[in-house]
C-alpha cells in the first residue's frame, strides 16, 4: 500500500494489548501513565442516558480499576500523574482544575478563586499545571498544592497561554504573541518564559504538551502540516521526528528516551512511539487485534527496569482505553533486544552518546548528564536483564 522507503516499522512482536474498557461502560480513555498505573476516565452509564464520566486510575487492566470521581460533580477526568498524586478536573457546569492522590476523598479543588473554566494538566514534584480564564482569555497557570498557590504564567506580551507540562520545576506549554501559538517554557514565573518555537521556515505554529528530564516533546506546524517535536530546552535543540509516511504527526508523552502521539498514515490516525529519532517511529496499531482497529491514540508513555508501557485509546465509534506493554531492558542502550539483549557493545554506545552530550544518556533521569548516569548505567549493566 506505501512505498517501501515510507512504510513503518512493523510493531515488536513483543507487544501485548490489554483493553482497559471496563464492562457496562460507554466510553473510556488513558491519558496518563506513571509506573504500573494509568489514568484517565471512564463515561458510566449506556447510551441514550446520562453518561457523566469519572476520572479513574487503572492498575494494568480492566477489572484493576479505582474510581475518583468525588460526590456532588457531574464529569471528573486525570489528564496527568506522577508517584501518588493526579489531576485534571471536576465538573458541574464549568470545568474546575482538581487534584487526588489515589481515592476519590482525597480530591483538592484547585480553581483559582473568581476565575473561568480551568484544569490541571500534569503534576510533578509537588508543583501542578494546566490553565484558566482570567481577565477575558485563557491564561498558564502554576500551582503548589492548593488552590490560593495559583500563579499566573502568561507572559508579557502573550494574549494567552496554556501550560501542558512540569518537570524539575520547569514548565512547558504554549503561548500566543502576535496571532501566532508558540512553544515554550517557564522555571516558575510569567518572567522566566523561555521561546521553543522552531526557527525554520514555515513554522507558523508549535507547542509541548510534555516534558521529562531535559526533554520536552510537543509538535510544531511546518508548511501547514503539524511535524512531531522534540526540544531539549532551547529553540535551536529542536529535532523534527515526523515520519515519512505521514501526513501529520504530534507528541504526547515522553519517559526516559521514548516518545509517544500519532501519526496520520492515510485517513488514519495510528498510535505511535519514537527513539528520538524520525526513523525510529514505530506504528502501535500493528500491535493491535482486528477488533480494536481503527483510529488509535498513544498518550503517555513509561520505562521501567523490566516493562515499557504505553497507554491512550482507540475510536471504534467511540473511545476505548487501551495500554500496550513490552519487556524492556534499561540497560540494553542500543536495543538490539533478543534472548541475550547486552553486551558490551551497549557499554560503548552509552558512553559515546554521554561524552557527545546526548539526552539519551541522562539515564537516571536527573534533568542533565553527570559521572552518576554512568555509575547507574553500568549498575544496570552488570545486573542484568
Amino acid at each position: 500500500m506505501l512505498a517501501c522507503a515510507c512504510v513503518a516499522r512493523v510493531a515488536d512482536a513483543q507487544w501485548t494489548v490489554t483493553v482497559l474498557h471496563p464492562a457496562g461502560a460507554d466510553q473510556s480513555g488513558a491519558y496518563a501513565c506513571d509506573g504500573a498505573r494509568q489514568g484517565g476516565f471512564v463515561n458510566v452509564g449506556v447510551f441514550p442516558a446520562p453518561r457523566p464520566s469519572h476520572a479513574v486510575i487503572w492498575d494494568g487492566s480492566a477489572g484493576a480499576l479505582t474510581d475518583l470521581h468525588p460526590a456532588g460533580v457531574t464529569h471528573s477526568t486525570i489528564q496527568g500523574m506522577s508517584a501518588d498524586r493526579q489531576v485534571g478536573f471536576t465538573q458541574v457546569f464549568s470545568a474546575r482544575a482538581a487534584m487526588w492522590s489515589g481515592t476519590a476523598a482525597s480530591w483538592i479543588n484547585l480553581h483559582p478563586p473568581g476565575a473561568g473554566p480551568s484544569v490541571a494538566n500534569d503534576v510533578s514534584d509537588g508543583q501542578q499545571v494546566g490553565s484558566a480564564y482570567i481577565d477575558g482569555d485563557v491564561s498558564a497557570i502554576l500551582w503548589s498544592g492548593t488552590a490560593e498557590s495559583w500563579i499566573n504564567l502568561n507572559p508579557v506580551g502573550a494574549t494567552r497561554s496554556s501550560a501542558s507540562a512540569v518537570c524539575l520545576g520547569r514548565q512547558g506549554g504554549t503561548a500566543v504573541f502576535d496571532g501566532v501559538t508558540r512553544a515554550g517554557l517557564w522555571s516558575g514565573t510569567a518572567a522566566s518564559w523561555i521561546d521553543l518555537h522552531p526557527d525554520v521556515a514555515g513554522a507558523t505554529a508549535s507547542g509541548v504538551s510534555k516534558m521529562y528530564g531535559p526533554w520536552q516533546v510537543g509538535s510544531a506546524t511546518i508548511g501547514g502540516q503539524s511535524h512531531a517535536f522534540l526540544w531539549s530546552g532551547s529553540a535551536g535543540s529542536g529535532v523534527d521526528l515526523h515520519p515519512p509516511a505521514a501526513t501529520s504527526s504530534r507528541l504526547s508523552g515522553v519517559h526516559r528516551e521514548w516518545q509517544v502521539g500519532i501519526a496520520r498514515v492515510g485517513n488514519t490516525d495510528v498510535a505511535s512511539i519514537w527513539r528520538g529519532t524520525a526513523g525510529s517511529w514505530e506504528n502501535l496499531a500493528l500491535a493491535l487485534p482486528s477488533t480494536l482497529q481503527g483510529h488509535s491514540y498513544a498518550t503517555d508513555v513509561y520505562a521501567d527496569t523490566t516493562t515499557l508501557r504505553v497507554v491512550g485509546y482507540v475510536n471504534l465509534g467511540g473511545y476505548r482505553a487501551v495500554l500496550w506493554t513490552r519487556p524492556n531492558c534499561l540497560a540494553d542502550f542500543n536495543h538490539s533486544g533478543g534472548p541475550t539483549p547486552l553486551s558490551v557493545q551497549d557499554i560503548f554506545d552509552f558512553l559515546a552518546a554521554w561524552f557527545s552530550n546526548d539526552p539519551a544518556a541522562d539515564f537516571n533521569g536527573g534533568g542533565g548528564l553527570s559521572v552518576q548516569d554512568i555509575f547507574d548505567f553500568l549498575a544496570a549493566w552488570f545486573a542484568g536483564c
